[in-house]
Order: C-alpha cells, then sequence, then structure tokens
C-alpha cells in the first residue's frame, strides 16, 4: 500500500554494537543509519518502519553519548549488574522490554533488537508467537549465522549494517523519482547464503488437478522445518512464509487456503500427529506446536 510504514520497536545493545560496528563512528553514523532502517533497506520487499519506541541499552561509561541519543527520542536505559561491578545486565534489561512493548503498543506490528549476541533468539522467538514480526542481526562469519537465519522473520546482515553507516537517500524529483547514491563498499565477507527455506514437496496428483490445498504436504514442510531447526513453536509469520508458495495457500487478497488461521494449523495437525494446536500461555490466539514422536503422548 502506497505511504504504508510498519510500526516498529527498535532495541539496541549499545556495547555489543560499539564494539563489532566501529566504536565512535558508529555514533557520529547515527543519522545515516537510523535513516536506512526507516527506509527498510534491510528488508528484501522494501517496507518502510515507523519507529513508535526506540530504546538503547547501556553500561555507565556510554553516559558521554546520552545525549545524541535523548536529541533524536530514544529512551535511555543504565545497565548494570551486581554481583560483578564491571558487566551489564543489558541483556535481561533489554528482553525484559521486548517482552513488555507488546503490552504498551497494541498496534505494534515487530521488535527490532541490534544486537549480534545470539542469546536474543529466544526473545524473539517469544515475539513471533504473539505475531510480531522479530527482526535480528546476524554476523555471517559465525557457525550459527544460518540457523538464526531459519528462526527469525528478517535479519540484518552486518556487512550491509556497516555499509549503512554512508547511507545516503535518493534525492527525489518532480514525480517523487530519484537515484540513490550508493554507499561506500566497506570490505566484507562473502555474501551469505540466502535465508534456507523448506523445500516445497510436491502436492497429490489429486490436489494439483482440482486446485485445492494440499494440507498433507503442507504439514510434512512445516515439520521437516521445525526438525531441522529444533523448533518447539512455530509463529503465524514463520507458517505463512514457509507456505507462501504452495498452491491454493492463497485465494485473491486471503491467505491460509480461505480459512482462518486457526482453521487453518488445526487441519495441518489433523494430518500430522506431531504437529497440535495450542492456546498462547500469555495473551489470545493459538499456535502451533511440533512435538517430537517421544514427547507426544
Amino acid at each position: 500500500m502506497f505511504g504504508y510504514r510498519r510500526k516498529s520497536a527498535l532495541l539496541i545493545d549499545f556495547e555489543n554494537l560499539h564494539v563489532k560496528c566501529g566504536g565512535r563512528r558508529f555514533v557520529e553514523s547515527l543519522d545515516r543509519w537510523m535513516l536506512w532502517l526507516e527506509h527498510g533497506k534491510f528488508d528484501p520487499k522494501g517496507v518502510r518502519r515507523k519507529f513508535i519506541s526506540k530504546q538503547v541499552f547501556w553500561v555507565p561509561a556510554f553516559e558521554k553519548y546520552r545525549l545524541e541519543f535523548l536529541q533524536r527520542d530514544f529512551e535511555v536505559h543504565m545497565c548494570r549488574a551486581i554481583r560483578k561491578e564491571k558487566a551489564s545486565s543489558a541483556d535481561f534489561d533489554l528482553t525484559i522490554r521486548a517482552a513488555e512493548l507488546r503490552h504498551e503498543h497494541r498496534d505494534l506490528k515487530e521488535i527490532i533488537i541490534l544486537s549480534f549476541d545470539s542469546d536474543f533468539v529466544s526473545v524473539l522467538n517469544h515475539i513471533q508467537l504473539q505475531d510480531i514480526h522479530g527482526v535480528g542481526m546476524v554476523d555471517p562469519e559465525t557457525k550459527f549465522a544460518q540457523a538464526f537465519r531459519n528462526i527469525v522473520d528478517l535479519t540484518i546482515e552486518k556487512p550491509d549494517f556497516m555499509r549503512a553507516m554512508d547511507y545516503v537517500p535518493a534525492k527525489r524529483g518532480w514525480f517523487g523519482l530519484g537515484k540513490e547514491k550508493p554507499a561506500a563498499q566497506a570490505p566484507s565477507p562473502a555474501a551469505p547464503a540466502p535465508k534456507a527455506s523448506a523445500p516445497a514437496a510436491p502436492p497429490s496428483s489429486s490436489a494439483a488437478s482440482s486446485g485445492r490445498f494440499d494440507f498433507a504436504a503442507a504439514a510434512a514442510i512445516v515439520v521437516k522445518y521445525a526438525e531441522e531447526n529444533q523448533l518447539v513453536y512455530l509463529g503465524q509469520e514463520l507458517v505463512r512464509r514457509l507456505l507462501m508458495g504452495q498452491q491454493g495457500f492463497v485465494h485473491g487478497a486471503q491467505h491460509w487456503a480461505t480459512l482462518s488461521y486457526k482453521g487453518f494449523i488445526e487441519h495441518l495437525a489433523e494430518r500430522e500427529p506431531r504437529l497440535r494446536v495450542e492456546r498462547k500461555q500469555q495473551g489470545k490466539g493459538v499456535v502451533l506446536v511440533f512435538r517430537t514422536t517421544s514427547s507426544t503422548g
């Protein structure tokens, strides 16, 4: 939709980014990489963002940067662990705030966590189960990079973010068209492999001939993906992404093979005993759960 901007929250693990993204340069380029995020340049669909909440978490050593962030409407959190003087409680504080945001902003559609810390996988998965998009950062040089891409809805790759520090938006002409000035190319590792997706199982001949959705094949795709990525709970956006290309999944502008989401995943569970539909522990709605054979009753 023309002019649409996704309502997002931005949470920054400052020390992690400061160490891994150039120190002072990371702060000096704040306006550039923030604009890059707002323009959705990390998103293959190019969806723009409107940040309804911006929060940064750091230790006292970085208080010298407070004014830069306050001037840009950030909420600043001072983090310090009690047991160790130089330790930080940023991981815990950020996780708590991520969980609280959906209660504070009912129209929130996405949470972006800027950190290369893999510990945030759990909180990103938690917010996905509340039907909120979870976006994280990944360094393609790390061993867990591909596994991380498989779990979250969208990733911001480190080489792209480093180039975002030189981002200059296109100048708009009379008709809103313009050519974006390319950012300076920073040395970066080889491009990461594309985000893995479950191989599409061929639809049965009867389903293919009639154009009906093949729930058995779809259930097999979901189970295979859950097994490969060691997932128990599968959020709505992940299920949609896995099955988007299956024949009959979309009818006109409606997804879920003309059913409600609840009805759709109930059909999947009827065809695969390792899949179950459970009520969310918090909030309304349901979630698709994968249980291995050994854990099913």
